[in-house]
């Protein structure tokens, strides 16, 4: 009963409080701040606090012990190790129980052991500046951690934790993984994070092209499509003769025999689609073939008519200008995905 307290003690061997009972509902249970341990420290198999641990800024030079312990705080922090430094392995699985928040705010780590089935309930875990070269025993797939982040409170958006796990990720040889992870922190930051309007779009356009840099294959499926729509759209006009030839060679004919006398190429819909998106590339489609805007239809009659053909025509210009434009806008998210200037890591 009441708040036990080792503030600042140096303990040459091992804090063994397996099975121990603290109990202090509105105040410290047991209180190990700043203390220093040469050994390690168990607080599980049957350990139960009533009331807040605190390990703030303590050395503990062997495990950090918490299988099978209870921390019980509901209204408050039932774990609070904020800045400990842990040489060994930190313990927080098989039966380890919080209620209550968690805090390992700038805590260092050799290895954590941990399962979701112990982690805190959700805005109970406070992971920012935590720093761990490993782990062990628990989950390592990303849809996993990402439950395990999501712990912790949304707001303010804290980056670290996303980069610290991806980092450990990729230490193990999972960059898929790691990828999974920094995507999901710039989506966190979008939703979470102190965006202006602008920002928080260029966000979203980013992720739907690229995958925020880390998957700019995703912008070869956004060519085709508009490959696709462009030539439907192209090859519409074409038939209602508003996209015609741009040379006069296309009209030379040989007065006697009405064929013509030099080579023109053909009206390829897909080609010209292609040929407008990539601009860096000339396919010979867009030289020889565009929007017109005199009507040559010699069937029109009416006024009505023909102003519907300058206002299709119009349109054709305004698309492809568009069309070209996002041809340029995938191009350079795809240079920039690949030489990583759009990741923030």
């Amino acid at each position: 009963m009441g708040e036990v307290r080792l503030l600042g003690a140096r303990i040459t061997g091992e804090l063994d409080c397996h099975g121990g009972l603290f109990y202090n509902p509105k105040g410290y249970a047991l209180a190990v701040e700043r203390a220093h341990m040469g050994g390690g420290v168990f607080l599980g198999e049957g350990f139960l606090a009533t009331g807040e641990v605190r390990l703030v800024g303590a050395s503990i030079t062997g495990d950090l012990h918490c299988r099978g312990g209870i921390f019980h705080n509901p209204d408050g922090l039932a774990l609070m190790a904020d800045r400990v430094d842990v040489r060994g392995v930190a313990r927080l699985d098989q039966g380890f129980r919080t209620e209550g928040m968690v805090r390992l705010e700038g805590a260092r780590v050799a290895q954590l052991d941990d399962d979701e089935a112990s982690w805190p309930s959700e805005k109970k875990l406070f992971l920012d500046g935590f720093v761990y070269s490993t782990i062990g025993n628990g989950p390592m797939n990303a849809k996993a951690r990402h439950r395990w982040l999501k712990r912790q409170p949304q707001r303010p958006f804290r980056p670290q934790p996303y980069q610290q796990l991806a980092k450990v990720f990729r230490e193990h040889g999972y960059e898929a993984e790691a990828k999974r992870v920094l995507i999901a922190k710039e989506w966190a930051r979008r939703k979470h994070g102190s965006l202006e309007c602008w920002t928080r779009c260029w966000n979203w356009l980013l992720y739907l092209i690229i995958g925020y840099g880390y998957r700019p294959y995703q912008a070869l499926g956004w060519a085709v499509l508009l490959v696709i729509v462009g030539g439907f759209l192209f090859g519409m006009v074409y038939d209602k003769e508003i996209v015609i030839p741009t040379k006069a060679e296309a009209y030379a004919t040989d007065k006697k025999t009405r064929q013509a006398t030099v080579f023109y190429p053909d009206f390829r819909r897909w080609l010209y689609s292609l040929d407008t998106l990539v601009p860096i590339i000339n396919f010979g489609q867009k030289d020889y073939w565009g929007p017109q805007v005199a009507c040559n239809r010699s069937w029109l009659k009416g006024g009505s008519i023909i102003r519907l053909c300058v206002c299709e025509t119009r349109a054709l210009y305004v698309y492809r200008w568009v069309h070209t434009a996002f041809g340029w806008m995938l191009i350079t998210l795809v240079i920039t995905g690949f030489t990583n200037l759009v990741r923030k890591e």
